[in-house]
């Protein structure tokens, strides 16, 4: 195993209490998160019986069946999904998204959480932008999942020194195949070719996600890749099809539609942890951007959870 075994690792949010809590106390055999800014994690967990009422997921998640026999009651308002999961077959679990579950596994299971930071780069990396949102798959098969799910598994199992280098190239092209096979229509292509080069526009990226709550102007971003501001503009947007302040803004944004699931939040908290002047910026730019203000999203969102509501918000940006 590795140095970060037996960390508790909150993944879930309670919407009833606010309380974000693992999957379980006891079900890690070993999680892996690197220190730097890969932005995924790793975990091999014997659930044997699980029962989540009315939660979501703060990560985006990938998870194989490695053995035993599972069964999956997956439930949201009144859509409902039973199915049994053979070993070898692979689930999309997404992020913020209100449900209740039910999972029963005599085996065990791979998870491999991708975080929002990780899965806009590879977006961007691939020619696309826009707002990333993968769809629920339960037990499916993808044999191109499963064989890189398997070699990160061997490469922690086998190796006393791991490899973080090659362990991310396989957790980038999980993250890419997701975004093509597994992602809702919310993506726009962009022209790459024209614009940064990844490890500038990658650096770029970190940067506006570990900043987010505080002011990040275009000198600021074009300061950090050493460039011109306006070259810098010209050439972010060919990369990711928005201009700097559109995709920060869009980044604040969606960070804040995260915290929204918390009921301990006020506003005005979620508005300086997103990097918003106040209380009212935030809310005129919310209901610029998502139709809707940010009490009634969440409000939404916690009905969806009860009774099914389905909520198809569309982000449309502005200059």
């Amino acid at each position: 195993m590795n140095q970060y075994i037996n960390q508790v690792v909150p993944m879930i949010l309670e919407l009833d209490s606010g309380r974000r809590r693992p999957i379980s106390s006891n079900n890690i055999v070993y999680f892996a998160q690197d220190k730097g800014s890969p932005g995924f994690m790793i975990e091999e967990h014997h659930p044997n019986e699980i029962d989540l009422q009315n939660i979501t997921l703060l990560n985006n998640a990938v998870c194989l069946s490695l053995d035993g026999q599972a069964h999956v009651d997956w439930s949201q308002g009144i859509n409902r999904i039973q199915k049994n999961i053979r070993p070898g077959q692979i689930s999309i679990l997404v992020a913020n998204d209100p449900h209740s579950v039910r999972f029963k596994s005599t085996g065990r299971v791979l998870v491999i959480s991708l975080d929002e930071k990780l899965l806009s780069y590879v977006a961007l990396e691939q020619g696309y932008s826009g707002e990333m949102q993968p769809r629920w798959t339960l037990g499916t098969e993808d044999a191109f999942i499963r064989e890189l799910m398997i070699e990160v598994l061997h490469e922690y199992t086998t190796s006393e020194e791991h490899n973080f280098a090659y362990i991310e190239s396989l957790v980038t092209a999980l993250a890419a195949h997701v975004i093509r096979r597994y992602s809702h229509d919310r993506l726009r292509a962009t022209n790459p070719s024209q614009g940064l080069g990844p490890a500038i526009l990658k650096k770029t990226v970190h940067f506006i996600h570990e900043h987010l709550s505080e002011d990040i102007s275009i000198t600021r971003l074009a300061g950090e890749v050493e460039l011109s501001t306006a070259h810098f503009a010209r050439m972010f947007k060919n990369s990711t099809g928005l201009s700097p302040h559109q995709y920060v803004l869009l980044c604040r944004i969606n960070r804040s539609k995260q915290l929204l699931m918390d009921r301990k939040l006020t506003l005005a908290e979620i508005a300086a942890k997103t990097g918003f002047c106040d209380q009212s910026h935030f809310t005129r730019s919310f209901q610029k951007l998502v139709h809707t203000t940010p009490s009634s999203y969440a409000r939404s969102f916690r009905r969806a959870g009860m009774n099914g509501a389905e909520i198809a918000l569309e982000t449309n940006i502005c200059s």
